[in-house]
């Protein structure tokens, strides 16, 4: 039988360290290269907590 994994889902919208931050965003919707870095640091740490990296 084909074994079948869970994908995380990892929510960041209301998350402290970007509402309101708008030094980290591009336009309302896009982050810019500082926020970019602060979100992939941030997957990256909570996927190799779970156990994905």
């Amino acid at each position: 039988m084909e074994q079948k994994k869970l994908v995380p889902f990892l929510n960041y919208m209301t998350d402290e360290r970007f509402v309101n931050q708008r030094d980290y965003f591009h336009n309302p919707d896009h982050l810019n290269g500082k926020g970019r870095t602060l979100l992939s640091s941030l997957v990256y740490e909570d996927l190799k907590r779970l156990g994905y990296l």
